[in-house]
């Protein structure tokens, strides 16, 4: 039973969190602030999308566009290409795996 609760947990943990916990920060930012101004005479259905698609959003892409610029250079700087498997997560680079299998 322990192993069960065990493994649900971390499938929500990688669910929510994936590979930047920066985002459901971002979110729960929102949310906060959403109800902090739900208070106020402001309407305030417009912070959650706003700091979604304004700021959560473009800093999450920005950080792996860098992220992938940095692999590149690091890669170009040694003299030998990363494989495409590299700059993916486990689970894409599984099923890239299964899908050379298939080839086969």
């Amino acid at each position: 039973m322990k192993r069960r609760i065990s493994a649900f947990a971390r499938f929500w943990y990688d669910f929510v969190v994936g590979d930047d916990w920066r985002v459901p920060v971002g979110v729960l930012a929102a949310l906060a602030l959403t109800y902090g101004l739900s208070a106020t005479a402001i309407p305030v259905w417009w912070v959650m999308p706003a700091a979604v698609v304004v700021v959560v959003l473009p800093l999450s892409l920005w950080r792996v566009a860098r992220r992938s610029v940095t692999d590149q250079t690091a890669a170009s700087d040694t003299g030998r290409a990363q494989p495409a498997a590299a700059h993916r997560g486990p689970a894409v680079s599984h099923l890239a795996t299964s899908e050379s299998r298939s080839r086969r």
